[in-house]
């Protein structure tokens, strides 16, 4: 596998290609705006001063016409942040994919000591953010060329949180803009670390719901061949929700993985957004890093799995149902319960609630209809 960045004696980058990105967020929040309406802006005194003269009937429009400006003021913000979102990502590809790198003699120019290069590579083991800036300017005084193997296992023991992803990516586009075979070796790494089996046991949930974010950021960021990193990406996946239909105990993983890059795997939207955007007539702007029908495949895989998630919570549900008539009887008939069977039932119901707040979660994020339990099915009867 190559890098997809090439060698050349130009730079291709639009200079007007800043500004041509702010005037493509700015025409698809006029047009949000347009859609919708202009949301006026009244001031808290000449609504206090027309409440106090109008009958109660008027207060109720003016309730239901603030609750329709809030709304499309966070609609017309969420269609922004998409935008801003989806435009910086377009440039980091195009960064790491139509980059130049520096010429070999400017390179060897750099220090190539052993002592300076892996007191480097001790400061990227402990990522401090904060010091990013000067992290950065450090590795521009340094030949890592003969350390890129040191540096990238470095890079992937790190325990990161989620806060610190947008910054692990500005480093690793630096060094992937520098040294051509870094994100070959990047690769290969990432490989041995995510590439899993159907009867492996993930040993720590934690990292490895942070590692898949991260190698997907890599993966849309371009640093990673999209082309090799997508197929990891879709085994991975694969493997996670075909070998834990049951349990779900990879729900964590997934959730994360849907929340922070199901927009461009999956063409994933709140649903409390869609209502918004479907209400108001608008559309919400989709990444096009995936194809529209890889995305459809993605959404099928994450849809079979929260299905698979329902039925485990109806089950738990019926469960405890039956747990609770047996502990009447038993109440009945002995007056007490024992302590072992009081804390397995205390069990039972703290992971029941977890997941049953897990499956409301999953079904915002995929838009797809709530959970309804047996319960729930004979209120909704006696209403009707």
């Amino acid at each position: 596998m190559k890098n997809d960045c090439t060698k050349r004696t130009k730079p291709t980058k639009n200079p007007n290609e800043v500004s041509g990105s702010l005037q493509k967020l700015s025409k698809v929040v006029d047009d949000v705006r347009q859609s919708i309406g202009n949301i006026p802006v009244i001031s808290s005194t000449s609504i206090i001063a027309e409440s106090t003269e109008l009958p109660p009937v008027a207060t109720q429009v003016e309730t239901e016409e603030d609750l329709e400006k809030k709304e499309k003021e966070t609609l017309i913000c969420f269609v922004s942040e998409c935008v801003a979102r989806q435009e910086e990502k377009k440039k980091l590809r195009l960064i790491n994919q139509e980059c130049v790198f520096p010429d070999e003699s400017e390179i060897s120019k750099r220090d190539s000591s052993l002592k300076k290069n892996t007191a480097f590579i001790r400061k990227l083991k402990n990522f401090p953010p904060p010091q990013l800036d000067q992290l950065l300017k450090d590795m521009n005084s340094l030949n890592l060329t003969k350390y890129l193997s040191e540096v990238v296992s470095a890079l992937t023991e790190i325990k990161l949180k989620m806060t610190e992803i947008d910054a692990m990516i500005v480093l690793c586009t630096q060094i992937n803009t520098t040294y051509t075979d870094f994100s070959k070796i990047f690769f290969e790494q990432w490989q041995k670390i995510l590439n899993i089996k159907k009867e492996d046991k993930i040993a720590n949930m934690s990292k490895f719901r942070v590692d898949l974010r991260l190698f997907a950021e890599l993966t849309s960021a371009g640093i990673v061949s999209q082309k090799e990193g997508l197929v990891l990406l879709g085994n991975i996946l694969t493997i996670l929700i075909n070998s834990d239909l049951l349990e779900h105990n990879n729900l964590n993983i997934i959730l994360s993985f849907c929340k922070y890059c199901g927009d461009d795997y999956a063409g994933l939207v709140p649903k409390e957004m869609q209502d918004l955007a479907d209400k108001y007539d608008v559309d919400i702007p989709k990444s096009n890093m995936l194809s529209s029908d890889k995305q459809k495949n993605v959404r099928a895989l994450l849809r079979d799995y929260y299905l698979s998630l329902c039925n485990h919570v109806k089950k738990m549900h019926n469960d405890l149902e039956y747990a609770e008539k047996q502990n009447e009887k038993i109440l009945q008939t002995k007056g007490e319960l024992r302590p072992e069977r009081k804390a397995k039932n205390e069990q039972m119901n703290i992971t029941y609630q977890k997941l049953y707040s897990s499956a409301l979660a999953f079904a915002d994020i995929l838009c797809e209809p709530m959970i309804v339990l047996k319960e729930e099915k004979n209120i909704v009867q006696q209403k009707i």
